[in-house]
């Protein structure tokens, strides 16, 4: 289901300015965010690139060949604190027809100001 996903979210994003977002309450990501979240000024974020989900978050080698959620995810996980010094683990789609490795500002939404 992800490559029909992604090709539908790379449609929408580019056709249909497509605005999208997850949030997770709870997991391994949450747990981790809070842990650093001192490290981010109110109004920063983080992009999480493959190899700092396995070297910090998830246990295990980063292999380029199969990456994190490669046939479940279509988008980049990114830390957020917010200007009232909340935390947020979000996941924003990636304009891409693959899995991105290391995410950058300009793989997401244009308008998206990040």
């Amino acid at each position: 289901m992800h490559k029909p996903m992604r090709s539908l979210t790379n449609y929408l994003i580019e056709k249909h300015n497509l605005y999208l977002s997850g949030m997770e309450k709870s997991g391994a990501f949450v747990e981790h965010a809070q842990e650093i979240e001192k490290k981010l000024k109110p109004g920063e974020f983080l992009l999480l690139d493959n190899d700092y989900i396995y070297k910090y978050i998830i246990p295990g080698k980063a292999d380029s060949e199969n990456p994190y959620a490669r046939t479940s995810y279509y988008s980049a996980k990114l830390f957020f604190r917010s200007s009232d010094e909340k935390m947020y683990v979000i996941t924003v789609p990636v304009h891409d027809e693959k899995v991105v490795l290391k995410p950058t500002k300009d793989k997401f939404h244009s308008k998206m100001h990040l």
